[in-house]
């Protein structure tokens, strides 16, 4: 069965003049028009075309939209658009959705928020207390159309953020914490300092960010970072845009080989803990059928996505390291395998659709 088919609840939605069947997986099927003959893409499930923007399409529409409108009700507004609460573009679950303002989509963005605080010279909370600061802050063309919001839009966007700042849960803050602190590096490292003409206050002026609001999303900035190789604090490891750094115990040190490393490691063993309490717990390794790369299938329980494929390989007589997580145990086996340089007959999996990067990282030692 295949994962289009894996769904515990469907509903029914019109939306822009169309109706549409929704599965609570993220599918969908356009119903053909009424005493019409059916369009190519019309009786059929699909979770919809990536555009390069990254969205789902089904025939120039978005995907997340339709979902929203059959699980959570049209939008309140024609101002409120759909939050990814992951962050993912491509999961389109009903529970990672949800309605938010324009000016909730600006504050939760942590790319858009931190131009924000840094053109002000204030916290996010302070500006949304007195909205009225923005109209004297020389705002760019991309952020005019904060001026017109009101004190109490911006009292109500206010509760929402103390509301999501203030929450345990790991949702969005596990992905959106990890992309800020990627964010503060590429600030820290790549920015060109300016004095704010009207606080004095250091800010930033970033050609990434010159781009419109509604064009931005976490996962913009993050691809638009070259994130260097790093050397790790662990002898022998060299981690790829990987963070936090942390120990990787089985490792053997610089000097050894892709086999020496593979005897160390023993199913249950920990492969990689951080500071943060998150362990790689290891289900299963092996070499590649190329002996280029040594793969490993594993869990991190803390983790909001906890199926880990690696990949580690030798570069500069290091341990060259690379991970990706998957929202499911297929997506896993599927990447693991084919890293392996083995064939997959399973066919597609969920995780086809939400990868945000492409899987050429599985296979190549770069």
């Amino acid at each position: 069965m295949s994962d289009i088919e894996i769904f515990e609840e469907q509903k029914d939605c019109w939306y822009k003049g169309e109706k549409y069947s929704v599965r609570d997986n993220g599918a969908v099927m356009r119903h053909a028009l009424e005493g019409k003959k059916p369009r190519k893409l019309d009786n059929i499930w699909t979770f919809g075309k990536s555009a390069k923007n990254g969205y789902l399409f089904i025939a120039g529409v978005q995907v997340h939209r339709i979902v929203a409108t059959a699980f959570h009700g049209e939008a309140p507004s024609n101002q409120h658009i759909v939050d990814h609460t992951d962050t993912n573009r491509q999961n389109n679950r009903p529970s990672n959705l949800h309605w938010v303002t324009r000016l909730d989509n600006t504050i939760l963005n942590p790319i858009t928020r931190k131009k924000i605080e840094y053109l002000t010279g204030m916290r996010i909370e302070d500006v949304l207390a007195d909205i009225s600061v923005l109209k004297n802050t020389g705002l760019s063309q991309d952020f005019s159309w904060m001026c017109s919001v009101s004190q109490e839009e911006a009292d109500k966007s206010l509760k929402m953020w103390q509301k999501w700042s203030s929450e345990p849960s790991i949702i969005k803050r596990n992905h959106r914490m990890e992309t800020e602190r990627r964010v503060d590096r590429f600030l820290l490292k790549n920015s060109q300092i300016r004095q704010n003409p009207i606080k004095g206050v250091p800010a930033y002026a970033l050609n990434p960010y010159e781009r419109p609001l509604d064009q931005v999303e976490p996962e913009d900035m993050v691809n638009d970072i070259e994130v260097p190789s790093m050397e790790s604090r662990t002898p022998g490891v060299l981690l790829y845009d990987w963070n936090p750094d942390g120990d990787f115990p089985l490792c053997p040190g610089p000097g050894h080989s892709l086999e020496d490393y593979l005897a160390n490691i023993e199913k249950g063993s920990v492969i990689y803990r951080n500071d943060y309490n998150h362990e790689i717990i290891v289900v299963e390794a092996g070499l590649s059928v190329s002996g280029d790369a040594l793969m490993v299938k594993g869990i991190d329980e803390k983790a909001f996505h906890h199926n880990i494929v690696m990949r580690i390989f030798l570069k500069d007589n290091l341990f060259a390291h690379k991970r990706y997580p998957f929202s499911e145990s297929s997506g896993q086996d599927k990447y693991y395998t084919l890293g392996l340089g083995k064939a997959w007959t399973e066919g597609d999996c969920f995780d086809d659709y939400c990868m945000h990067v492409s899987p050429d990282w599985l296979t190549t030692n770069q």
